[in-house]
């Protein structure tokens, strides 16, 4: 954010591997609510939010949205002012209601260093990340 003074909020993604877009895909198909995929433009600034696997055509890379922000004090506190809007209710994505009222939100991509990850949605999600963990030596 210090080499991009206009932008208020940015937030980081991961980029998805084939193996973790087949996960997202099989969540989606077994009605499991998933993690959230990003699209966004060519600076970086996002376009959409989703918890569909996006962008849904695969005509590029998918973004695993890793659900933190950092904010500029002024755009924290817009946030704060404005109403939920219908895509954020209709996607139940708080980050929407940036995009709803014309705040750039970045996407950064960011190095997963060769690491699996998952996120904590569905019950079924729990041996998938005790697996990670016991690989990493963590548990």
């Amino acid at each position: 954010m210090r080499a991009r003074p206009e932008i208020g909020v940015a937030t980081p993604v991961l980029r998805c591997d084939a193996e973790a877009v087949a996960r997202l895909l099989a969540d989606r198909q077994a009605g499991r609510v998933g993690a959230t995929t990003s699209v966004f433009d060519r600076d970086g600034r996002a376009l959409y939010f989703s918890k569909a696997v996006q962008p849904g055509s695969r005509v590029g890379p998918v973004f695993l949205h890793v659900g933190v922000y950092g904010f500029r004090s002024a755009a924290l506190e817009r946030y704060a002012t404005l109403p939920p809007g219908p895509l954020e209710s209709c996607e139940g994505l708080e980050q929407l209601r940036l995009l709803e009222n014309g705040e750039d939100v970045l996407c950064v991509e960011v190095d997963a260093r060769g690491a699996r990850f998952w996120e904590l949605n569905n019950p079924e999600d729990v041996p998938r990340i005790e697996q990670v963990l016991t690989e990493r030596g963590s548990v």
